[in-house]
């Protein structure tokens, strides 16, 4: 019969002085009792069980029903944390993060389209090679790729958004869509010098769920560098609405009781926007813009609290519907009558049953991101890092904002903080006949969790370096939400190996091996991404 031990040398890998948080929880089958402390030192010292193996002292090792102890080092550097901090923004990345003599590569990047870019001026005219171009720049460097989809910008748009021109005005839709609504009884018109669609037309709801469903075609069959599109798309924004696509009216109809009959967006149409997110890209993240959440508030915006509700009660397979802000760090935060706080802690607006909004929206951020942008107004993005903390960002675009010493410092202050810090405190290895059970403690420090699926695997290395078995692990990385006490999560694992020294790894992997392993919150990070457990001997 083999037996499994812990190599007696395993003292060198666990620090002294090392100290973990850790609660005490029912044993089951699943979890084993691990002492509640806030003080107690962890060491290396071998805990006797009723195996037959020698125990502590100078034999080859523990016996089995033995356990040892395990601690982790919190790693206090800086270090890149995938759709966590800041993200390449239209092309920008202004702030050098950590610093500027190491400026780190960003691991997601967002771009935001027009329509005209995506569709030509013929009906069914799609071209993808902007939409590719992006999307595997974003490939090119390992990447996740998140995007946008806009149909007005007042006043016309950065070349780079596809502005055209028809009947001597910009527009960010097609040119054929433009004469579909032409023959409507309730027409898109020019709005100083931009076409503003009919909301409500039947032509230009049909064709955005037209473009939806060409797109997520595109993105479900086309690879780059053989990759496939669809494990790249990180989340996509619910647009085509409003300026900018934004759900607020600014720049067009302000107020919106400004819009000619039968042109002010319908409910029908709001929902029927987020319908076609909802059924063309069930597999992703969707965020809402923050205007989504107005129910009646202002003048220029006026979303229904019909439709408020529907937005945040609404989901895909992927999950509930995140929340964008394009407006983050102003000073005119700190005034609390900004509509901002009136959007988010302060909205006790509600609809039907569903109890004051504030109660949702502040309790999103446990079930899907927040993301954004900084707001361009030439400050230095001074209140970014409160927000940051109260909202419980996820990350945010680094670009759009004016550069300056003191804004480059606020937006690395807030990618420091952002998202999600998921690592070890501590643990247990116990070693029984033909197994090895593992006790681990998880906790994250962040401001929020991870919104990514991720698979943690533990792994077993032999001397010459091969991985030869694995085993995953029951964990979520996904959602494991920042708390103050440490997650017992605890595994038993069968299996006979040869005679041998091994070293017990653990990693968590892109289920799609695209992204590099998750980074935990723990020093000792391996070149391919793993992390000792310990060292352990076959016998």
């Amino acid at each position: 019969m083999k037996y499994l031990f812990i190599a007696a040398f395993v003292a060198f890998f666990i620090p002294a002085g090392a100290q973990v948080k850790s609660i005490k929880v029912a044993p089951s089958k699943d979890t084993v009792v691990v002492t509640s402390t806030t003080v107690t030192t962890l060491t290396t010292a071998i805990i006797p069980g009723p195996g037959p193996g020698p125990g502590p002292g100078p034999g080859p090792g523990p016996g089995p029903g033995d356990t040892i102890s395990l601690s982790f080092v919190p790693e206090t550097n800086y270090y890149e944390r995938p759709f966590a901090g800041v993200e390449d923004w239209n092309g920008q990345n202004y702030a050098p993060i950590p610093n500027a003599t190491n400026p780190a590569q960003r691991l997601d990047r967002y771009f935001r389209f027009g329509f005209t870019q995506l569709e030509g001026p013929a009906k069914g005219s799609y071209n993808w090679s902007v939409f590719d171009r992006e999307i595997n720049k974003a490939i090119s460097a390992r990447q996740k790729f998140s995007f946008g989809i806009m149909t007005v910008c007042p006043g016309g748009c950065d070349p780079f958004n596809g502005t055209v021109n028809y009947d001597g005005s910009t527009s960010l839709y097609p040119l054929y869509l433009h004469n579909l609504m032409q023959t409507e009884a309730v027409k898109d018109r020019v709005i100083g010098s931009t076409w503003c669609p009919n909301w409500n037309s039947q032509n230009y709801l049909g064709r955005l769920d037209a473009l939806h469903a060409a797109l997520a075609a595109h993105i479900n069959t086309t690879s780059f560098n053989g990759v496939l599109y669809k494990n790249v798309v990180n989340y996509i924004d619910i647009r085509e609405m409003g300026s900018y696509g934004e759900w607020h009216h600014a720049g067009l109809e302000d107020p919106v009781s400004n819009y000619p009959a039968g042109m002010r967006p319908l409910v029908s149409t709001y929902k029927r926007i987020i319908d076609s997110y909802i059924n063309n890209f069930p597999d992703y993240q969707l965020v809402m813009l923050v205007a989504t959440l107005d129910a009646f508030f202002l003048n220029n915006t006026m979303t229904p609290p019909e439709v408020t509700d529907y937005a945040l009660k609404v989901k895909n397979r992927f999950g509930y519907i995140g929340i964008r802000s394009d407006q983050r760090g102003s000073s005119q935060w700190n005034d609390l009558d900004n509509y901002i706080h009136r959007y988010m802690e302060l909205n006790n607006r509600s609809f039907g049953a569903s109890g004051p909004f504030s109660e949702i929206i502040m309790k999103r951020w446990q079930l899907a991101p927040l993301v954004g942008e900084p707001e361009n107004n030439g400050e230095a993005l001074p209140t970014l890092v409160q927000q940051f903390q109260m909202y419980r960002q996820a990350n945010i675009g680094n670009g759009n904002f004016s550069r300056s010493t003191v804004a480059d410092n606020n937006m690395r202050n807030a990618a420091a903080i952002a998202g999600y810090r998921v690592g070890l405190t501590g643990g247990q290895l116990i070693v029984l006949r033909d197994s090895i059970k593992v006790s681990l403690n998880w906790l994250n420090t962040g401001l929020a969790p991870c919104y990514e699926n991720w698979l943690t695997e533990f792994q077993l290395v032999n001397s010459a370096g091969s991985i030869v078995w694995t085993a995953k692990s029951s964990f979520l990385v996904r959602l494991f939400l920042p708390n103050q006490i440490a997650m017992a999560v605890t595994e038993t694992f069968f299996k006979s190996l040869p005679p041998g020294s091994y070293l017990l790894k653990l990693i968590v992997r892109d289920p799609n091996n695209y992204r590099a392993p998750f980074p935990l919150n723990i020093a000792g990070r391996s070149a391919e991404g793993s992390y000792l457990v310990a060292p352990v001997v076959f016998r």
